[in-house]
């Protein structure tokens, strides 16, 4: 039960809808498994970790903090 489940599924789209198709799902195995080349886990991870607008700002910190503790703290 990942927390951020749907936003991997959103930055694997093809449109960041959520939605992939057979290759999409294939791409984003490929991504995660260990043999995958360092820059291009950063890469996908960075993209997961940024929610609007190619920074990482302190509202994508803020939505990061707040799915992994799901929500639970003030």
């Amino acid at each position: 039960d990942n927390p951020f489940r749907q936003r991997i599924a959103q930055v694997f789209s093809e449109d960041g809808d959520g939605h992939m198709t057979e290759d999409n799902f294939l791409d984003m195995f490929s991504v995660m498994s260990e043999t995958a080349p360092r820059d291009l886990k950063a890469y996908y991870a960075f993209k997961i970790y940024d929610f609007n607008d190619n920074y990482i700002r302190a509202w994508d910190l803020e939505q990061t903090l707040t799915k992994l503790t799901r929500g639970e703290l003030s």
